[in-house]
């Protein structure tokens, strides 16, 4: 099953639970202003919520990146590698 049809489930799951109790089509029907606007707010809710919890992944994971110094070092000791081998043919550089 792939990430989107999960996540189509999943909507359809909720828009199935949750438009039958925002329309008043349960056996219990919600008669409260308060619990009526809650329902209402319900997808504002879920969008919120998934921002935040998508800007705790993003900066988790950027707070949690690791610094690789072998790569550093091997990409350092190509560029100067790169750089012999134009010299060997007749490129110039002008440090800058």
């Amino acid at each position: 099953m792939t990430k989107l049809s999960e996540w189509l489930c999943v909507a359809l799951i909720f828009v199935s639970v949750w438009l039958p109790v925002l329309l008043g089509l349960t056996p219990i029907p919600v008669t409260d202003a308060s619990v009526r606007l809650h329902v209402w707010l319900t997808p504002v809710y879920l969008v919120v919520i998934f921002g935040a919890i998508s800007a705790f992944i993003v900066l988790y994971r950027v707070f949690t990146f690791n610094d690789c110094p072998d790569a550093y070092d091997e990409l350092k000791r190509q560029i100067t590698e790169a750089k012999d081998d134009l010299k060997r043919k007749g490129f110039k550089f002008t440090d800058s």
